[in-house]
């Protein structure tokens, strides 16, 4: 089917320019080889009446209207492409913020993270700290509950359980009937 369709289209077309030519015999005959040759200006022996419409036209008598229309013409192009151009400049604008926003997000994002991670750090650093203190003070007076019993209060703030149960019971040893220091030591769970 593919095939036949193309095939007698083909067939229909050479038919047709065979009947023209068949038609037009007369004519071909009568031609010498001096009206065959091509002249020097191939435009000119195609299309004869536009170029002498083109020669007999008087160009100076309409050059000012020429003039002035050609001027309109490149007028409308040079608006044509400034518009195409504030165009182009508006998408380029709108990509840009684009991409400096999603940049300025990162940036924000990452500055957060560094906050976040800065105040985390300066936290932990803080409670090091502490913690350095509070055992030096108990080096010095190995005997005050309350010492041992602020360093568990301490690991607990970081979760540090097992850190915190041998505080709370060493604060317990000093002072066994503290009840405080029991419901601290409870909350944890039993001891290890």
């Amino acid at each position: 089917m593919f095939f036949i369709i193309p095939f007698s289209i083909i067939l229909i077309s050479a038919f047709g320019i065979c009947f023209i030519v068949w038609r037009k015999r007369t004519y071909l005959n009568k031609l010498t080889p001096e009206a065959n040759e091509v002249g020097d200006n191939l435009f000119y022996d195609f299309f004869p009446e536009v170029t002498d419409g083109f020669k007999k036209f008087n160009w100076r008598e309409h050059k000012e209207y020429l003039l002035s229309e050609f001027e309109k013409n490149l007028r409308r192009i040079r608006l044509f492409s400034l518009k195409i151009d504030h165009a182009m400049l508006a998408l380029i604008n709108k990509v840009r913020n684009i991409s400096v926003s999603s940049e300025s997000e990162k940036d924000k994002d990452s500055v957060v993270k560094t906050e976040t991670h800065k105040n985390k750090t300066n936290a932990v650093d803080e409670l090091k700290k502490k913690e350095q203190a509070l055992i030096i003070e108990i080096a010095k007076d190995p005997k005050n509950a309350d010492l041992y019993l602020e360093l568990g209060n301490l690991y607990t703030s970081i979760d540090d359980s097992k850190e915190a149960k041998e505080a709370y019971e060493a604060a317990l040893k000093l002072r066994p009937d503290d009840s405080r220091i029991a419901s601290k030591l409870s909350r944890l769970g039993p001891s290890i």
